[in-house]
């Protein structure tokens, strides 16, 4: 007489999340057994380890399986993974824009979702073995600014370039041709006359 619940263990299973839609799901319960496996609530169907599927649709989903032992005896409560498909890459944006400015700009990167956002201030393009973004980039010259984000579910945006003209204004360069000079006076005199 066999009485001997069974406990089934899944031990091979999708990342969560991952951007694979294939999943090849391993599963035993520790004696010789049959078994049964259901995806999203759906019918339970006569299957074996592994149990793998393909064409998924992005979205959460779950796999249930339960084992029914040579002795008849069902698995009380069948288990079950939950994961998560993420096909969709993440979105960073850039502030300031970039543009011309006339002082350093802290330049502040955001991704639209969890992720890991590289970077490059030299115009090379950027790489997993770039820089991290993880606080305010300072820009103090004209620089050329690359960044991507790659989220969790190992998505990678394509690399997007900004370049920030930093153009440092003397006072007194009213015509901003980094001089002062008798055309700056004369504009300034243009200016309290009322002069266009």
């Amino acid at each position: 007489i066999d009485t001997t619940a069974l406990v089934t263990t899944i031990s091979g299973k999708p990342n969560n999340p991952t951007n694979a839609t294939t999943a090849s799901l391993a599963f035993a319960a520790g004696e010789t057994s049959t078994y049964q496996c259901q995806l999203d609530g759906g019918s339970w169907a006569a299957c074996t380890s592994p149990k793998d599927y393909t064409g998924l649709a992005a979205g959460s989903h779950t796999f249930g399986v339960k084992a029914t032992d040579l002795a008849g005896n069902p698995e009380a409560t069948p288990v079950s993974y939950t994961w998560t498909i993420d096909t969709t890459a993440p979105v960073t944006t850039a502030s300031p824009v970039w543009g011309s400015y006339g002082s350093a700009q802290n330049v502040t990167l955001s991704a639209n979702e969890q992720a890991t956002i590289y970077y490059t201030t030299d115009g090379t393009t950027p790489s997993e073995s770039s820089s991290i973004y993880s606080t305010p980039i300072p820009i103090a010259a004209t620089t050329t600014l690359k960044f991507f984000a790659k989220d969790l579910a190992r998505n990678s945006e394509s690399v997007k370039t900004t370049v920030y003209n930093i153009t440092h204004i003397t006072k007194g360069d009213i015509n901003e041709d980094n001089a002062v000079d008798l055309t700056d006076a004369v504009m300034a005199m243009q200016v309290l006359s009322g002069i266009t």
